[in-house]
């Protein structure tokens, strides 16, 4: 409770970026709640990046910036505690209004916590090894007492490969040529899941051999060229993210190879001056 604990001011932000590596490829402070972060080198396209405030009695809980399925998740909590060498953790998984006391090696809930003490600050870490897509909304967060009024806490929010494409309708323009046209399944402003970048567009043959495949950006494709050969393809589309391949989504085509056109041969018969041989010549009205 900030009214009867009090709690100096926020001097300033600690801004960390880390690369695939786990290499620190961005180190910066700020008095502001925001920065603008440039130079990212273009070699990597996913990066993690955390928050430290301070004040003038230490370092603050971490905050981390969303992660994807399977990453390593490591919070760090810095902390003057009110009881020597102790700390305190909300764990998901636990009641959250429980405080779990830690003050050396100990592991609930897959999350694996840490502290030590130097110089009457304890820092304390809590990592999880492999980040499950069940934490998705979890908060998890530390105090220096054990009151949940008290508590430092970030929401852990997962990002993930896109959904599966819906509502997919075709057309055929002509006897080797259909349209294809899809939406998306998801609300990308309440789900933390990175924009599409592209689908992958295959079409398969009866004998289930790839006879076409494609890359597009927009959620609708034309196909030329396809075999007269065969009437009947299946085509699949695959969203596709900075983290990954969404679910594959299927559709059944079944085009005419018929003639379009509504002319009809008809035949005349001619004869040649120079030889008077007969000549049948094929005429379209």
């Amino acid at each position: 409770d900030h009214y009867t604990i009090p709690v100096p001011p926020i001097q300033y932000y600690i801004i960390k970026v880390y690369n695939t590596s786990n290499s620190i490829i961005y180190n910066n402070n700020t008095t502001n709640t925001n920065i603008t972060i440039t130079g990212l080198p273009l070699t990597d396209t996913n990066y993690t990046v955390t928050i430290i405030p301070v004040n003038i009695i230490g370092y603050g809980p971490s905050a981390t910036v969303n992660v994807c399925p399977g990453d390593r998740l490591v919070f760090t909590c810095t902390i003057t505690p009110i009881i020597t060498g102790t700390v305190y953790w909300r764990i998901p998984g636990q009641d959250s209004q429980q405080l779990e006391p830690v003050s050396g090696p100990e592991t609930h809930h897959n999350l694996i916590l840490n502290a030590t003490i130097e110089d009457g600050t304890i820092t304390s870490t809590g990592i999880y090894e492999s980040v499950s897509v069940s934490l998705n909304g979890s908060e998890v967060g530390c105090a220096r007492i054990q009151n949940i009024d008290e508590l430092e806490k970030i929401t852990i929010k997962i990002r993930t490969v896109p959904a599966q494409v819906v509502n997919i309708s075709w057309d055929q323009i002509s006897t080797d040529t259909i349209t294809i046209w899809w939406n998306n399944n998801e609300d990308y402003s309440t789900v933390p899941v990175p924009p599409i970048q592209y689908y992958i567009i295959s079409v398969y043959n009866t004998s289930n051999s790839i006879i076409y495949t494609n890359n597009t950006n927009d959620t609708n494709i034309t196909i030329t060229g396809l075999p007269l050969t065969d009437t009947n393809y299946t085509v699949t589309i695959i969203p596709v993210n900075i983290i990954g391949y969404g679910p594959s989504a299927t559709v059944n085509v079944n085009i005419s190879n018929a003639m379009t056109s509504t002319s009809i041969p008809s035949v005349t018969l001619t004869t040649s001056i120079s030889t008077s041989i007969p000549l049948y010549t094929s005429s379209t009205s």
